[in-house]
């Protein structure tokens, strides 16, 4: 296990398969100073984390998986948005926060007047936070490809059950995206659903995520690069102080390796 200061590194003394797992979204640190910019002190919360996903997954090593974490909280740098200078991800929403966000979920504004970041602040923190995570990704991925010929991006996160800035009803228990079948085969998206509506979760494809800047980036099909975004409601393993409740750590592993192991049988 590697921690350094942007992000974590969970890696098997032998990688088995050409799965990289991410988890932008884990992060809660915040860089000096940044408490005195807020315009709420709510907004240390942080209620947009992807609370314990990486804790969640933190088995995958003794499956040979590697797992790439953040360490810095969604509000100083979105690893899963676009750059300025590239096409957005839902074009025409307004729903969608840039790679420094200034709004949480929420609808409420992140910084006090006057202490909104510029852009020389924003080009900082996209060189400090953001190119290093997706270098660490293509790294990866790269080696994974040239040993394997393929590779495939798993980028994890996780939502409140309710978030009516996105839409009124609560989400289903698992949403698995592919950008609409642009980065990896749409039956690979159908087995994941099967298998978690065998243990009684419910799921749905595309909806209301396509699958984020990550997901896009890494997957190219017809060069043997693959890669998926799974959301998983937190309602299915967290309780509502935000920790992993364990009652439900033992079937969300279970149901964890099984999409593992789904998604290890189509590289093969």
């Amino acid at each position: 296990m590697v921690a350094g200061d942007l992000c974590l590194k969970i890696w098997p003394s032998r990688i088995h398969t050409p799965i990289l797992i991410s988890v932008p979204h884990a992060g809660v640190r915040l860089p000096g100073g940044f408490h005195e910019r807020v315009n709420h002190p709510d907004i240390l919360k942080l209620q947009d984390t992807d609370w314990s996903v990486a804790n969640l997954l933190s088995f995958v090593p003794e499956l040979g998986i590697p797992l790439q974490a953040a360490l810095y909280s969604r509000l100083v740098v979105d690893l899963n948005r676009p750059l300025p200078t590239e096409e957005p991800l839902y074009p025409g929403s307004d729903r969608i926060s840039g790679v420094v966000p200034l709004h949480t979920f929420d609808k409420q504004t992140i910084y006090r007047d006057g202490c909104v970041p510029d852009e020389d602040e924003i080009s900082e923190r996209i060189r400090d936070y953001y190119l290093p995570y997706y270098r660490g990704i293509e790294d990866h991925l790269g080696r994974a490809h040239q040993y394997f010929g393929r590779s495939l991006l798993l980028d994890f996160h996780s939502i409140r059950p309710v978030v009516k800035a996105i839409r009124e009803e609560p989400f289903a228990h698992f949403n698995f995206s592919n950008r609409k079948g642009l980065t990896c085969p749409d039956v690979w998206l159908e087995k994941l659903g099967a298998l978690v509506e065998s243990y009684g979760y419910s799921y749905s494809i595309n909806d209301p995520f396509l699958g984020g800047n990550l997901t896009r980036r890494f997957g190219k099909p017809d060069q043997g690069k693959f890669s998926l975004q799974i959301e998983m409601n937190q309602d299915i393993y967290l309780d509502y102080a935000n920790k992993v409740c364990g009652d439900k750590l033992v079937i969300m592993r279970v149901v964890l390796e099984g999409l593992l192991d789904v998604m290890a049988l189509e590289l093969k």
